[in-house]
């Protein structure tokens, strides 16, 4: 028996007859209606976990319909050295998308172009058809997470994480509520009165993508999230992100050297010598819960 998927469900062919090898998506007024996928093999786990993997790919794409984010032919230079030459890039709302490439290849400078603390020296950053090129970062609904952390010493978890509500003279009450709500969020229930200096690198690396998270930006970035960590640790903070992501809708974009992010993210991304040399969207993601087997 083959098995197929339709109108959101798994179910089984008697014989090849019955369904393609291929994925056919209906339209009705632009929008999917309905979709019928089946993939013939031996294995009936992997038939599911195909289809499965399929589903949430077509799913995703009749969501993702905002462009929150556009690039146009950005240009950046520093003195008489070209960084980034014609860079062309769209993001889309509830995207998890990437950027690769090696060392002084542009990705960085990107990314630190969208969250306003570059201005490229041609070109347009565009947020939700608007031009923000000469946008300061506070007043961009777009929050960064690096590679150091940039945790406050003198502050602990909870003040750490609150540090931009009370910047803002939110009510102390909803902050502490906020703050136990990013301290469950990134796995850290219990640590809010914790001195940040004597966390473990993952634990910070944790406490800083609450603090970004905690004014619910409509783009998270995050610049070599992952630098300073071991593997076993790199794992556990891209699975976050994965699953941060897919449970609450946040918009993210990661540039990395850690190629394993590419079997998690809607879309990869590759620059190299300030330019785009691969931009590819990733059909066979696979989800959180098994990456950590990975």
């Amino acid at each position: 028996a083959s098995v197929y998927a339709a109108d959101q469900g798994v179910h089984t062919a008697e014989n090849g007859s019955d369904a393609g090898d291929q994925c056919v998506v209906y339209h009705s007024a632009g929008s999917y209606t309905g979709y019928f996928y089946c993939l013939f093999t031996d294995n009936k786990e992997e038939k599911i976990n195909a289809i499965a993997t399929k589903i949430e790919y077509i799913q995703r794409k009749e969501k993702m319909m905002n462009k929150l984010i556009e690039l146009k032919n950005l240009t950046k230079n520093f003195d008489d050295q070209q960084v980034l030459r014609g860079i062309n890039l769209d993001i889309y709302e509830k995207e998890f998308l990437t950027l690769l490439g090696p060392s002084g290849c542009g990705k960085t400078t990107t990314l630190r172009i969208i969250a306003g603390f570059e201005e490229p020296s041609d070109g347009e950053v565009l947020f939700n058809g608007i031009e923000i090129s000469k946008l300061p970062p506070y007043k961009r609904e777009v929050n960064t997470v690096f590679q150091k952390y940039a945790l406050f010493p003198h502050l602990n978890v909870a003040e750490n994480i609150g540090f931009g509500l009370n910047l803002k003279k939110v009510d102390k009450t909803v902050i502490a509520q906020k703050v136990e709500r990013m301290l469950k969020m990134v796995g850290l229930e219990g640590f809010g009165k914790r001195d940040v200096t004597l966390l473990s690198g993952g634990q910070q690396q944790r406490c800083a993508i609450a603090r970004a998270l905690i004014k619910n930006p409509k783009l998270l970035l995050c610049d070599e999230p992952t630098g300073a960590l071991d593997s076993k640790t790199s794992k556990d903070i891209l699975i976050l992100l994965e699953k941060i992501n897919q449970q609450y809708g946040t918009t993210m974009l990661i540039v990395t050297h850690n190629n394993a992010i590419r079997n998690m993210v809607h879309k990869v991304i590759i620059i190299k010598d300030g330019q785009i040399s691969e931009d590819y969207e990733n059909e066979t993601r696979l989800p959180a819960k098994s990456l950590e087997d990975l």
